[in-house]
């Protein structure tokens, strides 16, 4: 098949790039549907895990400003690029674990999750799980546009977090938001400076049709320029002096439009800022002044690395300060930027940053996942598996990473590990927030419960799981058998015939629905 390169876009400052409109017009397009699919990375910055390191770094920021907070007042805590919501419900539901017995119970804490897409808004807004969260004051919604910020119109209170409003320190939550965002690209080489130029070209192969970011194909031209007058800002000329100062055959990613939101945030919460980002990116010097040439990640949308290092000496020119890791992250990097104002010092964000987000950090328990994987020689057991999930925060996706494991398992397993089982099926459960994905959460609760003798647990995960799932004959030969393990066989029988109805070549189908007759009469007539 035949394939031509068509010009999209002639070599273009890359903040000017037409790659963020596409960008754009993919989310918005896409909605929700770019996470259900997982072409859109998004479970390591949603889990459990992260969720509870975040709740416990944001209650230090709290204690950090415990003595200046107008308790009649809320403190917002604003979520960027919220996608899914699904960070919020588990942020929220770890919060509630431990705030309402805090010292600090007695403040007004409100979640605001935003997004520039519309219809992402509206998802939130009717879900069933973020439902209590709104009606008990915690949730609220709003809009946010990185291109083009303004005020926060808040959707259920009917509030606006606008500059001068707020009363109290305000929390900024970002993960995998400023990798999405314009930003401009140098190079140094044999001495000079250069700006990185994107061109953008597509390949059309025959009798097919091509949109959006598929089928793209990126070049940068180099065209020098003058650092020193380059940005009319002289903030942004003294950030950006260093880069130019460094070995040759360097790249830079300059994240302007993430500055801009800095400052956005730093006016609106009047300086008393705590904003918390995880994401491909780097904060030392040395990561961020050597670089190479700049990759697209592709993954239905594009992203790249976020420059932290920057954007912590931004943050210090305007007199905040950055709070990172001592050691280079290997997936996600986490990092506070705090505002300028500050309440004498932050010893207990920095405490709560150093114990939750560096000591063993998110981060980290996302490559020990990777590690204890199944199909390993030698198979992980079921306390093993047990214990992981526990440390995970009892986190969905992890459950179902050991899930084929530890079900295989389930026959081998002492009354006391299916008892914690039995545990792990419902918090888990507890824990999934619903957004349409293939893999179905509820089947495989069902199954770890049912499979533990745990029957009358099982029902309602089975029942759910036809809800979200339809009626596979998997599901309904299980719950069949749940039925009659209950010697429930009106309920068993009926589930069978419907089986046979739906397969009727299928022997084991038929089996069942005898054997479930012949036991229902020996019930009906013990002697």
């Amino acid at each position: 098949m035949s394939e031509q390169r068509v010009l999209v876009e002639d070599a273009k400052r890359l903040s000017e790039s037409i790659l963020w409109q596409l960008q754009r017009d993919y989310y918005a397009g896409e909605s929700i549907k770019a996470w259900k699919t997982d072409r859109v990375p998004h479970v390591i910055t949603n889990s459990a895990f992260l969720a509870k390191a975040y709740t416990r770094i944001v209650y230090g920021f709290l204690r950090d400003w415990q003595h200046r907070i107008d308790r009649s007042e809320p403190v917002y805590i604003v979520e960027l690029g919220a996608g899914t919501g699904r960070l919020a419900f588990g942020f929220l539901r770890k919060w509630l674990t431990f705030f309402p017995q805090s010292a600090l119970c007695d403040l007004k804490i409100t979640y605001v999750i935003t997004d520039f897409a519309e219809e992402n808004v509206r998802f939130w807004q009717q879900h069933p799980a973020l439902r209590p969260f709104v009606d008990a004051g915690q949730l609220d919604f709003a809009t946010f546009d990185a291109t083009r910020p303004g005020p926060l119109d808040l959707r259920a209170s009917g509030k606006t977090m606008q500059i001068g409003a707020l009363a109290n320190p305000l929390v900024v939550l970002a993960n995998y938001f400023f990798d999405s965002l314009p930003q401009d690209t140098f190079a140094l080489k044999a001495g000079t400076f250069y700006e990185g130029r994107v061109k953008v070209n597509r390949i059309v192969k025959e009798g097919e049709q091509s949109a959006g970011l598929d089928n793209l194909k990126l070049g940068f031209e180099l065209a020098p320029v003058d650092a020193a007058t380059y940005y009319p800002d002289p903030d942004y000329t003294a950030v950006l002096k260093p880069y130019t100062e460094t070995g040759d055959d360097t790249w830079v990613l300059f994240p302007t439009t993430a500055f801009e939101v800095l400052r956005g945030l730093n006016a609106l919460s009047g300086g008393r800022l705590l904003l918390l980002s995880a994401d491909k990116g780097y904060h030392r010097w040395e990561d961020a002044s050597q670089r190479h040439q700049p990759f697209f990640n592709l993954h239905g949308s594009f992203s790249l690395m976020v420059n932290y290092h920057a954007l912590g000496e931004m943050m210090r020119r305007w007199g905040g300060d950055i709070i990172t890791n001592s050691h280079t992250a290997i997936a996600i990097d986490i990092c506070a930027l705090t505002g300028p104002e500050t309440p004498g010092s932050y010893v207990e964000t920095r405490q709560a940053y150093y114990e939750y987000a560096e000591a063993f950090s998110p981060d980290d328990f996302y490559h020990l996942k990777v590690y204890a994987r199944p199909g390993q020689t030698e198979r992980v057991k079921p306390d093993e598996i047990i214990a992981h999930i526990r440390l995970s925060g009892y986190d969905p996706h992890v459950m179902l990473h050991h899930f084929t494991e530890l079900f295989e398992q389930l026959e081998s397993t002492t009354h006391v590990q299916r008892d914690e089982l039995r545990v792990i099926a419902h918090r888990t459960y507890e824990n999934y927030y619903e957004i349409g994905e293939p893999y179905d959460m509820a089947f495989a609760c069902a199954s770890l419960l049912s499979g533990s003798g745990f029957y009358e647990d099982a029902l309602p995960y089975f029942h759910r799981s036809r809800e979200t799932h339809g009626d596979a004959l998997e599901t309904l030969y299980n719950l069949s058998i749940c039925h009659a393990c209950l010697n429930q066989f009106d309920d068993a029988i009926a589930l069978a015939g419907t089986l046979v109805e739906q397969a009727p070549e299928n022997e084991t189908y038929k089996r069942l629905l005898e054997q479930l007759q012949i036991q229902a009469a020996k019930t009906a007539s013990p002697d």
